[in-house]
């Protein structure tokens, strides 16, 4: 065997070896994406649980909601502060989703669960209220515009008459 056909199968079993590195690298950051895309759907689960809880913990703080929801108007000062706040609330957790949604770290099929459902529960006089009043960046906005213009929401309950810029 001369030295030509000694470096030529140097050469093809060192390439041999990078195809193989790369695919094992493709595997660890598909299994990473998994990994990160898994716990973003955990910590958006627990993150609408905790908000939830102040009005299942809280039969003033549903109270507000609900009558919020309706007519925030009806409510008195500072229940209209509570009830802007509680929904400010989702408002900034949602905004975290999309912010996942959009650096890739949340798959398509959650993202459209979580931006029609959201859409549906802003889809109301109370809603919309806050929605006006709040921070909140006008692509959430075109967002809500969009689902709501579709109606592709699920109802929630909270749907009231009337519209608004929302």
């Amino acid at each position: 065997m001369n030295w030509d056909a000694i470096g030529a199968m140097s050469e093809a079993v060192g390439a041999a070896g990078v195809m193989l590195t790369l695919a094992y690298l493709a595997n660890q950051i598909r299994l990473s994406r998994v990994g990160v895309e898994a716990t973003s759907v955990d910590a958006l689960s627990v993150g609408w649980n905790m908000l939830n809880a102040q009005c299942f913990s809280d039969e003033a703080a549903a109270g507000i909601m609900m009558r919020g929801f309706a007519d925030p108007e009806a409510l008195s000062e500072v229940e209209r502060f509570r009830f802007m706040l509680m929904v400010q609330s989702y408002i900034n957790h949602f905004m975290t989703i999309k912010r996942r949604h959009d650096a890739g770290l949340l798959p398509a099929a959650e993202w459209e669960v979580h931006s029609r459902g959201f859409t549906a529960y802003l889809d109301n006089p109370g809603g919309r209220w806050v929605a006006e009043r709040v921070a909140i960046t006008p692509e959430v906005l075109a967002l809500m515009r969009e689902h709501r213009d579709r109606g592709d929401g699920p109802d929630y309950g909270l749907r009231g008459a009337g519209s608004s810029n929302a």
